[in-house]
């Protein structure tokens, strides 16, 4: 395992300033480097942020001069992932009160957005996990607690759309989705009788929970890269 102490970031936030700041790391396949996209919503009368990326292959930060102006009023919100060198939040405009999911190309150094569907906002206390990797995209899950089982939805973003792929049912005490494997399948970890944690992998397409019986630490959170490392 390798540790790399980032060096100093271009921003500064002032300690009698009020910010939100999300982090995001990912692995940029086509510029063959690993990012770290820092995302930092200053809240002081009107909403502004500053994003600047960190690469491995220089050891150094970069600033992002220009951030639309429709995302640059918008606040961060919730949830973060990284999938093919993109890194992505949830974002919240005040004026009209909408939700988007916003995306930074590490690359091309591009911002998108897109509307979240109502369905989704209506919920949005509810997602959990918020944003992960899947597949060649990223998707929300959006869980609803009902005892003893939990349902998610799994929203998937394809063609600049959110459109919901899947509704799951996962049995088990209080279990919580960490990830998807390469292999279509939601890691989840839930409660032993004695308060221990156990991993379980979900099929999608056989709709069969494994419990694996593999202990996960607390406050487990898996990002896209390490995923597949618990299940090998």
């Amino acid at each position: 395992m390798k540790f790399v102490r980032l060096p100093v970031t271009n921003v500064s936030c002032p300690p009698d300033y009020k910010y939100r700041c999300a982090l995001t790391f990912g692995f940029n396949s086509r510029l063959n480097d690993y990012k770290v996209v820092r995302l930092v919503t200053f809240i002081w009368g009107k909403k502004c942020n500053e994003v600047e990326v960190y690469s491995l292959s220089t050891n150094s930060w970069k600033s992002i001069g220009v951030i639309p102006p429709r995302i640059n009023s918008m606040g961060w919100h919730s949830g973060h992932a990284v999938s093919n060198g993109i890194a992505y939040w949830i974002m919240g405009e005040e004026e009209d009160d909408s939700f988007h999911l916003v995306s930074f190309d590490t690359g091309s150094e591009v911002f998108e957005q897109v509307l979240l569907p109502e369905a989704i906002v209506e919920g949005l206390g509810s997602v959990e996990g918020e944003i992960q990797a899947y597949k060649e995209s990223v998707c929300l899950l959006q869980c609803d607690r009902s005892e003893p089982e939990l349902h998610v939805g799994i929203w998937v973003l394809q063609e600049k759309c959110l459109n919901k792929m899947h509704t799951v049912v996962i049995p088990g005490m209080w279990p919580m989705p960490l990830g998807f494997t390469t292999n279509d399948e939601l890691l989840v970890n839930y409660v032993g009788k004695k308060g221990e944690i156990y991993l379980a992998i979900y099929n999608l397409q056989t709709k069969q929970i494994n419990e694996t019986r593999v202990r996960l630490p607390k406050h487990c959170f898996l990002d896209s890269d390490a995923v597949d490392t618990y299940v090998e």
